[in-house]
């Protein structure tokens, strides 16, 4: 397992982000890539034998991380290290420990453990490749915000307007505020505000990592934070389950939602019933 430092924002990478993977009653793993392709490799995981399961990654009862990678790839306990039992934080890719050990988890389906100079033990918002956490400096106590890039880095980051203390939803790569304000976050780890898109009231949003519904309409965010109003949900069908970069509605029917934004019909040659566990949004 490769280790990391905490990072100022000098954030470069401009791999893509959206990954994801379900997991048949037979063990058979579908896996999602930054297209919103899905692929069927021939990879297998029993449902029983899952601990936990975050956006690209799951970790399996012998506490060995499985992840996907950018073109769909299913990558099989990387490492010999084991993770910890008492993971309480998931993220689409990342995971605290209660002791607050963070883990990230790259585009390339390496996993890290962020270096133990800094631990994250009080987090009051999980968003998908952000949280937002208690910090101290100075004697002093305050909530401030973390992004993970696309590259498993991570950095606290600072908005101008924006006040962290006034984030009340976090969704996948976006986040309300009280005021209604929506802010994007980018799979380089950038925060851009999207306040000319209007009001959005994040209690009312149903989400996944990389879309959102919202009053009847559906809205995508691509990798570089740019927010598309998709226009009526219902065009979609019932949307039933909410995955990270996809979601099953009425008949099941799934559609992806590509690291550019785009909605696309997703054709499986595996029953959709028969979905066992999948990649939490």
């Amino acid at each position: 397992m490769k280790k990391f430092m905490l990072f100022t924002l000098s954030l470069y990478s401009t791999l893509s982000f959206s990954q994801s993977m379900m997991v048949m009653n037979n063990g058979k793993i579908v896996t999602i890539d930054k297209a919103g392709v899905a692929y069927d490799l021939g990879n297998f995981q029993l449902p029983y034998e899952i601990k936990y399961m975050g956006g690209r990654y799951l970790v399996d009862k012998d506490r060995k991380v499985h992840t996907v990678d950018r073109n769909g790839a299913y990558i099989k306990k990387l490492d010999s290290d084991k993770v910890p039992t008492d993971i309480e934080v998931l993220g689409e890719n990342y995971f605290i420990s209660k002791r607050g050990t963070l883990y990230t988890i790259d585009d390339t389906g390496f996993f890290y453990e962020v270096s133990k100079e800094r631990e994250y033990r009080k987090v009051s918002k999980t968003g998908g490749n952000f949280f937002i956490a208690e910090k101290k400096n100075d004697g002093k106590k305050f909530q401030a915000l973390f992004v993970i890039n696309s590259a498993g880095q991570v950095s606290e980051v600072k908005v101008d307007g924006l006040n962290v203390d006034s984030v009340n939803y976090a969704g996948g790569n976006y986040f309300t505020t009280g005021m209604g304000e929506i802010f994007t976050v980018s799979a380089d780890g950038f925060v851009y505000s999207k306040k000319d898109m209007g009001k959005f009231n994040g209690w009312q949003m149903k989400r996944g990592h990389n879309y959102f519904t919202y009053e009847s309409k559906i809205f995508t965010v691509s990798d570089t934070g740019v927010l598309f109003d998709a226009g009526p949900a219902q065009l979609y069908g019932d949307i039933v389950k909410y995955g990270p970069n996809f979601f099953i509605s009425t008949g099941n029917t799934i559609y992806s939602v590509s690291d550019t934004g785009t909605l696309q019909r997703v054709t499986l040659k595996v029953e959709v019933s028969n979905i066992s566990t999948m990649s939490r949004p």
